[in-house]
């Protein structure tokens, strides 16, 4: 089985470096016209509910179904939200965090366990349901796929280290007889033409 892991197009807040998490920001007509076709058909593709997911999941995937699921959304930063860090480097809330690591729980948000935790548990009920295919694809975002990652994805990574640009993501090769902590890394995949390619 192949397994895709690939982040949205570019938004406005991608570019302009603001805290995007859950707020519903649609792909920037820039990111759009940046993206292109998938090189391989799927029938069905799993997004989260956010509209940058989907747009891009319309563009690369035209035909297939798209499957939403509550549990691949971003990471929830709470009041961070809409702001960079620029703009926050004087909120005492911000720099606890920062200092924290990221880690601690965002101001009316989730805190980093909280988030792998959920992101994990749908990428094993979506693997779990999909076991007889040949291929998975999961479209989703930065934070979702460094959260999935970090817990399964092989060689080992961090958490950081697994961030990929917008539009491009990674292939896993999996045995469904195998827990999914031994997929893979077989490959990079790039639908923007802002790809920087990464070492595998």
């Amino acid at each position: 089985m192949l397994i895709y892991f690939i982040r949205h197009g570019e938004t406005n807040f991608n570019k302009e470096k603001r805290y995007q998490g859950s707020l519903d920001i649609p792909l920037s007509e820039e990111g759009k016209k940046k993206l292109c076709r998938a090189d391989f058909e799927a029938e069905e593709v799993y997004v989260s509910t956010l509209k940058r997911s989907f747009e891009t999941a319309e563009i690369l995937f035209p035909g297939a179904k798209k499957i939403r699921v509550q549990g691949l959304n971003e990471m929830n930063f709470g009041a961070f939200e809409g702001r960079t860090a620029d703009e926050m480097e004087n909120d005492p809330a911000y720099r606890k965090w920062v200092e924290d690591y990221c880690e601690s729980r965002c101001p009316g948000g989730e805190s980093r366990e909280e988030f792998n935790e959920r992101v994990q548990k749908a990428v094993l009920d979506i693997v779990s349901r999909e076991r007889d295919k040949e291929q998975i694809v999961i479209l989703a975002h930065g934070g979702t796929i460094m959260a999935a990652l970090e817990r399964f994805g092989n060689p080992k990574r961090s958490f950081y280290d697994w961030l990929p640009g917008n539009g491009s993501g990674f292939v896993f090769s999996y045995d469904p007889k195998e827990p999914l902590e031994t997929m893979r890394l077989i490959d990079e995949v790039a639908y923007a033409d802002s790809f920087v390619e990464m070492k595998i």
